[in-house]
């Protein structure tokens, strides 16, 4: 969740404790960014390259990927709702919001619709991921290939590929 302040002086002081935080040579500390997420990627390929074996079950592996067609595929597994509602600290922000925006019955009522719908429509489509094979890195130019449940996916997205190496850390860590 992103965070927020109510003034600029909080807002300036809340980033101030990044480390990330510039008040000059913006253009570079952008630029330097986006090289050490680069390098953060390249890592990914690597990990995955050398631990994806290690996996025995993918089938919580939650991933969007867009490959060299530039067709988007969404693997994912339906999970049941456990109905139960996060209760805001008392006297939170999200408390206030949730006591001056209480649902009536009526709103309630579609609210649940509108919920059931969305849970059947992702219950049928889901596609999990059963196998995941053939992982490929070019050390020439750095693509990055892999098939899932048999479908090749040549030349995968960076935020497929760190979204995979944390799977895989999270697998093999449990």
């Amino acid at each position: 969740m992103r965070p927020c302040a109510f003034s600029v002086k909080a807002y300036r002081e809340m980033w101030k404790r990044s480390p990330a935080f510039v008040e000059k040579g913006i253009e570079e500390a952008y630029m330097q960014h986006l090289s050490n997420s680069w390098v953060v990627v390249e890592c990914a390929k690597l990990y995955i390259l050398k631990n994806w074996k290690r996996v025995k079950d993918w089938s919580d592996l939650d991933v969007e990927i867009l490959d060299k067609t530039k067709k988007k595929t969404w693997y994912y597994s339906y999970k049941e709702r456990t109905g139960s509602k996060r209760v805001p600290k008392k006297g939170s922000i999200a408390d206030k919001f949730n006591s001056a925006d209480k649902l009536d019955k009526k709103e309630e009522s579609a609210f649940e619709s509108l919920s059931n719908e969305l849970d059947r429509k992702m219950k049928t489509g889901q596609n999990p991921v059963k196998s995941l094979t053939d992982v490929v890195l070019d050390p020439t130019d750095g693509d990055f290939s892999l098939t899932i449940n048999g479908h090749p996916h040549l030349w995968i997205d960076s935020e497929s590929i760190v979204v995979i190496a944390a799977f895989i850390e999270n697998q093999i860590r449990k």
